[in-house]
């Protein structure tokens, strides 16, 4: 599996990464309640990342953009017109909202 506790530095290095598609292949946005991951490389194809799109079934206007790198790794989340939850912190935030991967202090 994979490490999924990386450095602040490596995580802010694999989000600014440029990212390519893998293959030529036409996607369509998910049907209501389905969700599509499309697979990204690196230009110099060392990193795999991961493209997850999600679609709310009943409200359809939720919609949830996830970027992965190795495999569990959760980059970037973008909810939009989800219910609003609470940050590590404890701050409630409200949608539509951006996750920025941060590295857990122990």
């Amino acid at each position: 599996m994979a490490d999924i506790n990386i450095s602040q530095a490596e995580a802010d290095a694999l989000i600014s990464m440029e990212k390519q598609r893998v293959d030529d292949k036409q996607w369509f946005f998910p049907e209501p309640g389905s969700r599509l991951a499309i697979p990204l490389t690196s230009p110099d194809k060392r990193e795999n990342f991961m493209l997850d799109v999600t679609r709310g079934q009943i409200k359809l206007t939720k919609a949830t953009y996830q970027n992965r790198a190795r495999q569990a790794i959760v980059l970037m989340r973008l909810d939009l017109d989800g219910r609003p939850h609470r940050n590590p912190d404890d701050q409630e935030i409200p949608c539509p909202h951006l996750h920025i991967y941060r590295r857990l202090r122990r």
